[in-house]
């Protein structure tokens, strides 16, 4: 279980993988190999590639994966190996997007600046060595039920090339589908951020470099809101947007939110400690009884689910018992009237003799 860290305020009880530095000579992040030289090394990766092994080794452990080659080689993906700009001109070149735009090869992207055209006048620009155009997420919009689309232009016209549930993410529902696409000679940052969902990127021309950092770290890391808490599998959450581990908002009635500040109490209290501010081990005291309080009604709580149990087992029990008396009767009855029938049988035997 990992360590319960408090730092600037923030609870972070995150459990997944993290980057361990100076521990041998391999690479820090794990990287696979579908097409190698090494007959065993392509042994391996593809037996990671597996779903239920990918999933339990590296999804539900949060640990990152270089694959390379062979993620795409399948016949799932073959007309997205066949994307070239004549044929996505061809095919949703009409596409309205919306592109973001920096003012200068110099500056950086996610300024938050945009302009709206085809994916035909996008890619002809890219095609002339635009640098300052980037094809990023699109708005998705909502369904007529009132939930967000997972797809829009321009994959909306290219849903027929490409699988909608990769085979290598069988155990996870697709939650949204995105296409990128620029041109740079320097090199161009989109940013430092982080998502809410497992990503299966996928790098179809050029290059890409990503830099990781671990939930773990999350306390080093400046950004824009105030972080608060890090769930265990390494959901962020900010102040005033507190949520359940799956994403979840909290209801500020719930013994679960509760127990969420009342860490964050904690953690404020201990690091006024640390300082020597006056007052500061009272209200420390004072933080940690309100935490105990919560989590003693976390544990009745559990304690009366469990009671609830029990009692359904044991009417389950009564249940069996009547049911099996039941039985009995009517075996016992059974019994009765077959030794009647043998009775009459023999009288009518003897009237006949």
């Amino acid at each position: 279980m990992a360590d319960h860290e408090t730092h600037r305020s923030l609870v972070n009880e995150y459990e997944g993988f993290a980057l361990r530095r100076g521990h041998g000579d391999g690479p820090l992040i794990p990287v696979l190999r579908a097409i190698s030289e090494d007959r065993d090394e392509e042994r391996r990766s593809d037996a990671a590639m597996q779903p239920e092994a990918f999933f339990s080794r590296f999804v539900c452990t949060r640990t990152p994966v270089v694959i390379k080659g062979g993620l795409i080689a399948g016949d799932e993906w073959s007309s997205v190996r066949e994307w070239s700009d004549r044929l996505l001109k061809e095919k949703a070149g009409a596409a309205s997007l919306r592109i973001e735009q920096r003012s200068s090869e110099a500056d950086r992207f996610g300024q938050g600046h945009y302009i709206q055209m085809s994916l035909k006048e996008f890619l002809e620009h890219i095609e002339k060595g635009d640098q300052t155009l980037y094809l990023t997420t699109q708005e998705l919009g909502v369904n007529d039920a009132g939930h967000p689309n997972a797809c829009a232009s321009p994959l909306l016209e290219l849903l027929a090339d490409f699988p909608l549930h990769p085979s290598l993410l069988q155990t996870l529902i697709p939650q949204s589908y995105n296409l990128w696409a620029g041109n740079t000679e320097e090199g161009s940052s989109s940013g430092l951020h982080h998502d809410f969902h497992d990503n299966l990127y996928c790098l179809l021309r050029g290059r890409k470099r990503f830099r990781l950092y671990s939930p773990a770290d999350a306390a080093l890391i400046p950004t824009v809101g105030k972080k608060v808490h890090v769930h265990r599998n390494g959901r962020i959450n900010y102040q005033g947007c507190l949520t359940s581990a799956d994403g979840a908002p909290l209801d500020e009635s719930t013994v679960e939110e509760r127990k969420v500040a009342a860490e964050h109490k904690v953690a404020l209290a201990e690091e006024a400690v640390e300082r020597g501010e006056e007052g500061a081990p009272k209200l420390l005291e004072q933080a940690e009884e309100e935490l105990d309080q919560i989590l003693e009604e976390l544990l009745e709580d559990e304690a009366d689910l469990l009671e609830g149990e029990e009692d359904d087992d044991e009417e389950d029990d009564e249940e069996v018992n009547i049911e099996d008396a039941d039985d009995d009767k009517e075996a016992a009855d059974s019994a009765e009237d077959q030794q009647n029938d043998e009775e009459d049988e023999q009288l009518s035997a003897e009237s006949a003799a």
